[in-house]
């Protein structure tokens, strides 16, 4: 059997090799270039998902099919996988902070909920994680909890004080 490229790539060959301007934008701000890649991004999460259906316990692929899908802008999809990935990997706190990303977005870009509570389990995991401490500062802020927004701000303040005098001794 012959494999064929995917057809919008296919298309979008055929009109570079024909002189079309593919670098011209769309009302979108998406050029026929976009449009191919985007495809081929497709083709590959579609053949991830496909593996993952047959690979089930495979955390890493997991990790990998959510943050593609999120890429894509298929938050729903990228939920689902992180869920999968959150059974079998309880105590990553990286996947915790991107579960809840995912999970943000498919609530209108709203922590309230359940991705605060996924964001309180990555720091729970580990305190020290930045890109859910970012998102319990963005909720804090959002919800007006200022004095919780303060304790956290201080013990962050203390953590860098302290990784700085470290970093200051050991340059000496």
């Amino acid at each position: 059997a012959v494999a064929l490229p995917p057809l919008n790539a296919f298309l979008a060959r055929e009109l570079i090799a024909r002189g079309a301007n593919v670098s011209h934008r769309n009302e979108n701000g998406a050029s026929a270039l976009d449009w191919a890649k985007r495809g081929n991004d497709e083709a590959m999460v579609e053949r991830l998902a496909a593996k993952m259906r047959e690979n089930p316990d495979d955390v890493e692929g997991w990790k990998m099919l959510g943050r593609s899908y999120a890429v894509l802008g298929r938050f729903a999809d990228a939920v689902g996988a992180y869920a999968k990935a959150a059974e079998r990997a309880p105590r990553d706190a990286e996947l915790f902070a991107d579960f809840a990303d995912a999970l943000a977005m498919v609530h209108g870009q709203k922590l309230e909920g359940e991705p605060e509570k996924l964001v309180l389990r990555a720091l729970e995991i580990d305190p020290k994680n930045g890109k859910a401490a970012f998102h319990l500062i963005r909720l804090l802020r959002r919800t007006e909890r200022w004095n919780d927004l303060v304790g956290l701000l201080e013990q962050r303040s203390e953590a860098a004080a302290t990784n700085e005098e470290k970093i200051s001794a050991l340059l000496g």
